[in-house]
């Protein structure tokens, strides 16, 4: 299964933006889009690629739709998903922006701290999804696999390119891969 994840669009997209989402997440199952949204409009538009499930941004005030929610927990090809708009554990925000390269980061610290968390929750995720940060990220550990796609629109640098990310789930393999536009 392959899912393209969008984040923090603030109802920017233009339309060469919306092309190089579109070549992205080219031949996708699902959508997700982790909040700040601003507009109904995208999720039509994102729709019409696959089928979508978003969380509410502290930016948004869309409601009664059915493809927006808080949160979102998912199963989908054996792996639990988390899929929100802020990281969830608030305690863990200053580590958590401390991981400066945006994939393949380790941090011994934030590995135990994280741990901690989970071991708190009753049923922990296997992937966690979350956007607000503007900031594209990609962190594994032996528990979890953390993603932000950071936004397409509006990235944290703005001489920076925006970004989505390619998540796709196999049998014992999680692959998610950050792709610039």
């Amino acid at each position: 299964m392959r899912i393209g994840i969008l984040s923090d669009t603030h109802d920017k997209v233009s339309p060469a933006q919306m092309e190089a989402i579109k070549k992205a997440f080219s031949g996708v199952d699902m959508i997700f889009h982790c909040g700040d949204i601003y507009s109904t409009y995208l999720l039509d538009q994102l729709e019409e690629i696959a089928p979508l499930k978003a969380a509410l941004g502290n930016g948004d005030f869309i409601q009664r739709n059915e493809r927006v929610s808080l949160t979102h927990d998912l199963v989908l090809e054996g792996y639990s998903i988390h899929l929100t708009h802020y990281f969830p554990f608030d305690e863990m925000e200053h580590l958590l922006s401390e991981l400066k390269r945006p994939q393949d980061n380790f941090s011994p610290e934030f590995d135990a701290m994280l741990t901690q968390q989970l071991r708190l929750i009753q049923d922990p995720p296997d992937i966690i999804i979350f956007g607000h940060t503007h900031r594209a990220l990609v962190y594994r550990n032996d528990d979890v696999v953390i993603i932000n796609p950071g936004s397409p629109t509006v990235p944290l640098q703005r001489n920076w390119r925006g970004s989505v990310v390619l998540l796709t789930l196999e049998p014992g393999k999680i692959s998610p891969s950050i792709i610039r536009i």
